[in-house]
């Protein structure tokens, strides 16, 4: 069952030492709490029967073996299902758990917590007003809305538009598009590509990589704001003439500029700090403290706090930025 592998899970993280004691307690107090963690002996809940709309529904909540909403269905009440697939509207009245696949390309809203214990594909929007539990693989992209925190326990990908308190992951996050985290996030490895993002608290894992893959230029090979103004303004200049001449390198020499970052944007905002083992920075703005054993920062950085590294510290030609070495 899903509870027994996921309590192993966690085991097996806190005996390599991958995650601490106290990540330990608080993900297993969470998902226990949350009914997640069952014993062997408890069986799943009783397959009932298969729901299947295609027009307008309402109905009480329970517990059902496959819900399939292909036209606008309200559930009045709490609800378990085995598999749940949603190509039109489903709004759910309280709390939603489903045992086994899910797959939402319509409009979910759960009023309460949503558990998902098996496999969760979302491509359109899903709205929770309290927590969202992954304890399998998670694939979302377009929109996510979540009131509570988001809590996984498996590598996640996200690319579309996203809104929750906290995200809490003993496993990796990469996250792009427009996002907004008004609390904290806590992680195996964290990573942020393209898109406009805003993190309101800390930022703690192993790895954190921030925005430094977002072009292919190495920041040794730039290593001033100036000679990045400089070249985007040679860039600009040569697109317009190609564009003139040659309309197909034009479009080519455009693609090429959009994937520079001029001095002045940034892509990532962090009103707290970040902690972790290996550090990457690059487009951001870091109002906090940045700590870490091996820390990068690339370019187009603003660090509002200290800059605070155990072993080495790799970075462009910054003035105003407070770095110190620790134990």
């Amino acid at each position: 069952m899903v509870d027994d592998s996921l309590n192993s899970k966690l085991k097996e993280k806190l005996q390599k030492g991958e995650i601490s004691q106290e990540e330990y307690d608080y993900f297993h107090s969470k998902f226990r709490k949350l009914g997640i963690l069952i014993d062997d002996h408890n069986e799943e809940p009783e397959k009932v029967k298969n729901i299947l709309v295609s027009g307008v529904k309402t109905m009480e909540g329970g517990i059902y073996k496959q819900i399939i909403s292909r036209g606008r269905l309200v559930i009045q009440g709490n609800t378990e299902c085995q598999k749940l697939s949603v190509t039109g509207s489903m709004d759910i009245e309280g709390g939603l758990t489903v045992f086994k696949s899910s797959s939402i390309s319509g409009s979910l809203t759960v009023a309460g917590d949503a558990k998902f214990l098996g496999p969760m594909s979302s491509t359109g929007s899903t709205n929770v007003s309290g927590m969202l539990i992954a304890a399998s693989k998670l694939s979302s992209s377009g929109e996510l809305h979540v009131e509570g925190d988001i809590v996984t326990d498996n590598h996640w990908v996200f690319n579309g538009k996203l809104n929750c308190k906290n995200i809490r992951s003993s496993s990796k996050i990469k996250l792009s598009g427009n996002i907004s985290i008004t609390g904290d996030v806590i992680a195996e490895e964290f990573v942020v590509s393209k898109g406009e993002i805003k993190v309101g608290g800390d930022i703690k894992a192993k790895k954190i990589n921030i925005a430094s893959s977002f072009t292919e230029i190495d920041v040794d090979f730039v290593n001033e704001f100036e000679d990045i103004k400089n070249l985007s303004d040679l860039i600009q200049a040569t697109t317009k003439f190609a564009k003139e001449i040659v309309p197909n390198v034009g479009g080519l020499l455009s693609s090429f500029m959009d994937n520079i970052v001029s001095p002045d944007s940034h892509m990532v905002t962090v009103n707290g700090n970040i902690d972790g083992n290996e550090v990457k920075l690059s487009n951001a703005i870091i109002e906090g403290e940045v700590i870490g054993d091996d820390i990068v920062l690339g370019r187009n950085l603003k660090i509002k706090g200290q800059v605070k590294y155990r072993n080495s510290i790799n970075k462009s030609q910054y003035e105003g930025i407070s770095i110190h070495k620790i134990n």
